[in-house]
């Protein structure tokens, strides 16, 4: 028993096309995750407006994967699509909460359910990473904002329900409480040291000031009179 010639001919035909649909699809993600990720770090780098245009330039592949998924819907299975778009997502989140103080919507960002609450999750590690940067700055009000920002996002995320169903959503989930946990630790361990500078400069102050009255021992300051005696 043979296989038809035209029946040969209708499945190397569809296996080519679904071959080169394929490729595509990896050609196109690999490009917006790529834009993508330059994207955040530009905005790490303080360079808001060259994260702008990567991520205005990352939404034009997204939307060329969004065509070719619609042509060929069996490509959905193959997953490079969600990576990218995550990755987009991410890189749109964390642009406009830097530059506007807000979390786009879903609607904003433009892609699905999925890759969106991936992305936030992602999200997560460079609001840390921004964080971090406030500490060494000394703006301990503002990583503060970030860690309540960070802390309202997760706690949203685990109200969610059917969650099994989203690719590797509670591995994210695990790595996002243990930076949640990190951050809040090095918040309360910067908020001490500076509590404890501000005490030993309020000190000093208050040692200067008394230091420059004059005592019952000859009029020296309270300094001189806490000094050793020469002989």
């Amino acid at each position: 028993m043979r296989i038809s010639k035209s029946d040969l001919k209708r499945i190397q035909r569809e296996i080519r096309d679904y071959d080169l649909a394929r490729e595509k699809l990896l050609e196109l993600s690999r490009a917006a995750a790529r834009l993508s990720g330059q994207s955040i770090m530009r905005v790490h780098r303080g360079d808001p407006r060259g994260a702008a245009g990567l991520a205005e330039e990352a939404g034009g592949f997204i939307k060329a994967i969004e065509e070719l998924l619609k042509e060929n819907p069996i490509l959905n299975q193959l997953g490079y699509a969600l990576v990218a778009q995550q990755e987009y997502a991410e890189a749109r989140c964390l642009l406009s909460i830097v530059t506007q103080g807000r979390l786009p919507s879903l609607r904003e960002v433009g892609v699905g359910p999925m890759p969106y609450i991936l992305g936030l999750l992602d999200l997560i590690g460079e609001l840390r990473r921004n964080a971090l940067d406030k500490l060494r700055d000394g703006r301990l009000k503002e990583a503060e904002a970030i860690l309540e920002g960070i802390e309202g996002i997760y706690e949203d995320l685990l109200s969610l329900d059917h969650t099994p169903a989203v690719p590797t959503f509670r591995k994210k989930m695990d790595v996002a409480r243990r930076l949640i946990e990190l951050t809040r630790g090095d918040i309360i361990s910067e908020s001490k040291r500076a509590s404890l500078e501000k005490a030993i400069r309020d000190l000093r102050a208050e040692l200067d000031r008394l230091g420059g009255r004059k005592g019952p021992n000859g009029g020296r300051g309270l300094r001189s009179a806490l000094a050793p005696s020469r002989q």
